[in-house]
């Protein structure tokens, strides 16, 4: 069949969406007559989203060919016969802000700013689906015209509702724009926790130092700026499944008694009634300074950040054959420690150049500090002192090139010519769970960079902006198989020196006919996302004053621009944009502008 067509039509499946969303905002401040400097503030929000999804499936079929009768097989795509779900979601967030705030100036070198606030955000969503299939006709596209086998038929519906509640309080103070100190309280609330446990508190203090202003600096002449600061403070964490502290119970295990259906009610999981607030300490200690009247600049920042009591089950250390369902727990530690900075250089090498170039530079190194950890593993798979979403993958070291090769090294049950050859790990003979290895790195960079570029020459101006990031992988795709018309274009790449039959010496591993994928969870999955692009580039050229002024027009701009103009990375022949975490996220379009800009 015509592929085109197959998109275009309708009956062959499509998936449409429509919704709308509406937010609205009141606000409110009173300045207080009788205390200068003090006023009341507040601010209500409302915000209504729903969303209607429809999702048509038709029926596709192709044929494959056996190799050794040399006859044709109809296959099949998604399914054999119409089918059509559809699903509605609403949901209302509504949230209430009040605050006190003083701010006042004494003697004209006493700065304070000081408030306490009250927040309150709640809400409330519903969703509702159903699904048929073995439509009669691909004519109707409606739940009705489906089959009437309650077995094939499927509804669902839920409901949920949040909230939390916070107080809050800063207070800053500064002399003369020379001594700065602010002390910061937090008192969060959550459903997801006990009433007794519910609440917690979290404080904050930082103080700057600005040197360029005391008389010891006077005699620095290149420097313009020098301010030293440092920060301490907690946050709270509750992204977690709520009522996890209650003992709750799910629809389930239905039975027949007498030949009438009955609904079955049974334990969800294991109640914990200690869970309570994740929570994160900062520390910061920064640098600015500017420097050969504004040529130089710098704004340098050393941090870490520990997050301890970290929400996660024990999953590892309970074995899955248990059947537990197993409560969020404090049970993590994870560290995070890093370094940025920000260089910036601006300068004229005669009256009509002159450039500017600001460049940014972060490297954040993360660990698992404590976690739960699977007893008596492998030292090379613990989680521990590695980074966090680390993965466990099996290292792929070669090809079997034939059947005599796959004999001469353990392999996986099953494992045939074409498939990846899996590095054993400890040693053993034979290939198994304990050959994984935690690896290294992660799909978050540790290391993100940028540099902003600009030149101009009379009236003319010429901007660059590039980004990238390193020491960071992802997957490439998420099985290898061959189904064109279920799972759509096989990657080029893989075809590329891959094995077959008439290329044994291949250098990749052979496609799979089914979704149970060889290479999956290998490191032949995995690429590094490390790149360097040309995010945005624009050359313009401004119009003199003298001759835009005689068509009665104050300023003219003509421009030429373009977004993703060049790239360095591993993932082109992928088709997939390294600053994603996804397989089927493809690069940005490159896009070329030109065009003029009028000011009257």
């Amino acid at each position: 069949e015509n592929a085109i067509a197959m998109v275009r039509e309708k009956e062959y499946g499509y998936t449409s969406t429509d919704g709308g969303v509406i937010t609205s905002s009141l606000s409110a401040k009173w300045d207080l007559p009788w205390v200068s400097g003090l006023s009341l503030s507040g601010t209500f929000a409302y915000d209504y989203n729903k969303r209607y999804n429809k999702n048509y499936a038709g029926v596709v079929s192709y044929y494959t060919l056996n190799r050794t009768t040399g006859e044709y097989t109809e296959s099949f795509g998604l399914n054999e016969h119409p089918s059509l779900n559809v699903r509605f979601d609403q949901g209302v967030s509504q949230t209430t802000n009040l605050r006190l705030a003083y701010v006042k100036t004494f003697n004209q070198v006493h700065n304070i700013d000081a408030f306490i606030g009250y927040e309150q955000n709640t809400t409330h969503s519903d969703m509702l689906s159903g699904g048929r299939s073995e439509f009669l006709s691909g004519a109707i596209h409606e739940l009705f015209a489906g089959t009437a086998d309650k077995e094939k038929q499927s509804s669902d519906g839920s409901a949920y509702e949040t909230a939390r509640q916070h107080y809050f309080g800063r207070i800053q103070y500064d002399y003369a724009n020379k001594y700065m100190l602010q002390l910061q309280l937090r008192r969060d609330g959550s459903q997801n926790f006990a009433a007794d446990r519910r609440w917690g508190w979290f404080p904050g203090v930082s103080a700057g130092w600005a040197l360029s202003e005391e008389s010891f600096m006077d005699g620095v002449g290149f420097i313009d700026f020098l301010k030293i600061r440092g920060s301490w403070g907690q946050l709270g964490n509750d992204n977690v499944a709520a009522f996890q502290y209650l003992t709750a119970y799910e629809f389930g295990n239905n039975a027949t008694f007498g030949g009438t259906p009955y609904q079955g009610l049974v334990q969800s999981g294991v109640p914990n009634p200690e869970i309570t607030w994740e929570v994160a300490t900062n520390i910061d200690l920064g640098l600015e300074a500017r420097m050969y009247g504004g040529k130089l600049g710098l704004d340098l920042d050393l941090f870490t950040t520990r997050r301890d009591n970290i929400l996660a089950p024990r999953n590892a250390s309970i074995p899955w054959y248990t059947g537990l369902q197993l409560p969020d727990e404090n049970i993590g530690v994870v560290e995070n420690k890093g370094i940025e900075f920000v260089l910036t250089h601006r300068g004229e090498i005669n009256n009509n150049w002159t450039y500017s170039l600001n460049g940014n530079f972060t490297y954040v190194k993360n660990k698992v500090v404590d976690i739960d950890e699977v007893p008596n593993a492998e030292p090379y798979q613990d989680a521990t002192g590695r980074p966090v979403g680390a993965e466990l993958l099996y290292e792929v070291i070669g090809i079997f090139d034939d059947a005599a090769d796959v004999e001469t090294y353990p392999h996986l049950p099953g494992a045939k010519p074409g498939d990846p050859i899996i590095r054993d790990v400890n040693d053993d003979d034979e290939i198994n769970s304990l050959d994984r290895v935690r690896q290294e790195l992660t799909q978050t960079p540790e290391i993100i960079f940028g540099l902003n570029m600009n030149v101009s020459y009379k009236n003319f101006d010429l901007s660059l902006n590039w980004q990238g990031q390193a020491h960071a992988q992802i997957p490439g795709f998420t099985g290898l198989f061959y189904d064109p018309v279920a799972t759509g274009n096989f990657p080029a790449y893989f075809y590329e020196d891959g094995w077959t039959y008439e290329n044994t010496g291949g250098t990749k591993p052979a496609p799979d006919l089914t979704s149970t994928s060889t290479v999956d969870e290998t490191t032949f999955q995995y690429f590094s996302s490390a790149f360097v692009r040309l995010k945005n580039a624009e050359f313009a050229y401004n119009v003199p004053n003298s001759l835009t002024k005689k068509i009665g027009i104050d300023a003219c701009r003509i421009y030429v621009s373009g977004y993703n103009l060049f790239s360095i990375d591993h993932l082109k022949d992928l088709n997939i944009d390294p600053e994603t975490i996804t397989t089927d996220a493809p690069p940005p379009d490159r896009i070329i502008n030109l065009g003029f800009s009028l000011t009257f």
